[in-house]
């Protein structure tokens, strides 16, 4: 999947987004792991590219007490109580940021094409205000997108604001992979 990541010093910051069917740290083995490979456009600015093959992220490290050994150059992983958690990724295809750093306001910066709130109608710049009617004002970063990707669910309601006028979407939510 082709996938927004961003914007930086020089532009646009885009990967490709993919699971992969297995990744293995040490004794552990995870499976259908969620990953981002950048794409070359984007790293045509870094001198070294050899630490950008793909990123795994919080999503992998989340799994684990972490204790990093700096003057051994070393990092020790146990594994945690969110283990075995499914790897989550962005089904809704919504990338928000906030407002001038106002934490309660936050703005759909891009709609990936062909994703369930491109199909429904959600556009950047939207102001997102509730998700399955609960203030997202009052929810964390983590919380909403865990409410726009639970693909148990099936259908996700978003209110938005466009301009002046209060729109209220319904995303049909479905696993790509």
């Amino acid at each position: 999947i082709d996938n927004y990541r961003g914007r930086g010093i020089n532009g646009l910051i885009t990967s490709t987004f993919k699971k992969m069917d297995v990744v293995e740290i040490s004794d552990y083995e995870l499976r259908n792991v969620s990953t981002n490979f950048l794409d070359s456009v984007s790293l045509v600015n870094f001198s070294n590219t050899s630490f950008s093959d793909g990123s795994i992220g919080t999503d992998l490290l989340k799994r684990f007490q972490i204790v990093f050994d700096y003057s051994r150059k070393k990092m020790y992983l146990k594994k945690n109580s969110r283990y075995r958690d499914k790897f989550r990724y962005n089904i809704a295809g919504l990338r928000i940021k906030t407002k001038d750093w106002q934490l309660d306001t936050l703005i759909v910066e891009d709609v990936r094409p062909l994703s369930a709130s491109h199909k429904a109608g959600i556009q950047a710049n939207d102001i997102l205000l509730k998700v399955n009617d609960r203030q997202v004002k009052n929810l964390s970063f983590e919380r909403i997108y865990t409410l726009l990707n639970d693909v148990e669910q099936r259908s996700t309601k978003v209110t938005v604001k466009r301009d002046e006028e209060i729109l209220t979407f319904e995303l049909f939510l479905q696993d790509i992979f």
